[in-house]
């Protein structure tokens, strides 16, 4: 009689389905993996997988900080997991006193309201044209237009502006860091998982108090000490944020790995096999 392998461990499948995730390389295709993969475990182990893979990442796991960066956050976990099993995954992170997981289904009010943010876009924007001219003009080549289009309150606008090739990390970094702001502009922003996965839009999604803060705890483990350090000692961002970051910066300097670690090598079939995964689980799901 053959016997069943033994189920691994929460730290062997965090491991593995990280190392895994971190070999896709296109982030659409990485966040639906993770999805598929979580959706289909136990509550116990989602939970633990969520903390420990913001622990690692708060280490310097470079994998574990590709799975954060791809945007686990309040309203992914609601929209796939639904919002009965999400309250089953919070009162479970709050028995385990897990508070950064608790976190991630957490869907709280901005510190600022964006009372006064069109004052920009009918000084500096597109403001005489249609909404279907200016989604028209975020398309252009014209780096001066693109500048005027950033300034757009309608998220429809900056939406087709974030796809632009022609726009640039400098452009992108201003729209986030602009205040006041809106709290939709700042959603699109971080729905642009090609902009997301730059450091410094990351940080300015965070220390922007116009930024749901939901969204802003959600990247906190892919911030550096310093970054870190500068958004708790930033009275404007909201308080559970800056509470959020002054839990993650007490791991960091509880004698983790440094944030310079190398990452593991992947093998040499990783990706293909990861995305193969992808392909096999979407079917199965829609089977």
């Amino acid at each position: 009689m053959t016997e069943k392998p033994d189920e691994p461990t929460a730290e062997e499948f965090t491991e593995k389905l990280a190392r895994s995730a971190a070999q896709i390389y296109d982030p659409v295709l990485r966040r639906y993996f993770l999805v598929l993969r979580l959706i289909e475990q136990a509550d116990a182990l989602v939970v633990e997988f969520l903390h420990q893979v913001q622990n690692r990442a708060l280490r310097g796991d470079l994998a574990a900080q590709s799975v954060v960066a791809s945007g686990l956050d309040a309203q992914l976990l609601a929209d796939e997991f639904g919002r009965d099993r999400v309250a089953r995954l919070y009162h479970e992170a709050n028995r385990k006193k897990y508070q950064e997981v608790c976190n991630l289904f957490r869907t709280l009010r901005p510190a600022r309201t964006p009372d006064g943010d069109e004052d920009s876009f009918y000084k500096y924007g597109l403001v005489n044209l249609t909404i279907g001219e200016r989604t028209s003009a975020a398309r252009s080549t014209d780096p001066d237009l693109l500048n005027r289009v950033g300034y757009d309150v309608d998220p429809r606008v900056i939406r087709q502006l974030l796809q632009n090739p022609r726009l640039t990390e400098a452009m992108v970094v201003t729209i986030t860091a602009r205040r006041p702001n809106r709290p939709n502009i700042l959603t699109e922003v971080y729905h642009a998982m090609k902009w997301r996965a730059r450091p410094e839009v990351r940080l300015a999604l965070v220390r922007n108090p116009y930024t749901p803060p939901q969204i802003a705890m959600a990247l906190l483990p892919t911030l550096k000490r310093q970054e870190l350090a500068a958004v708790l000692g930033d009275g404007k961002v909201h308080r559970e944020v800056r509470a959020a970051a002054a839990a993650a910066l007490q791991a960091k300097k509880e004698g983790f790995a440094t944030e310079e670690a190398e990452p593991a090598e992947p093998a040499a079939d990783a990706a293909p096999v990861a995305a193969a995964n992808v392909i096999y689980l979407h079917r199965k799901k829609n089977s």
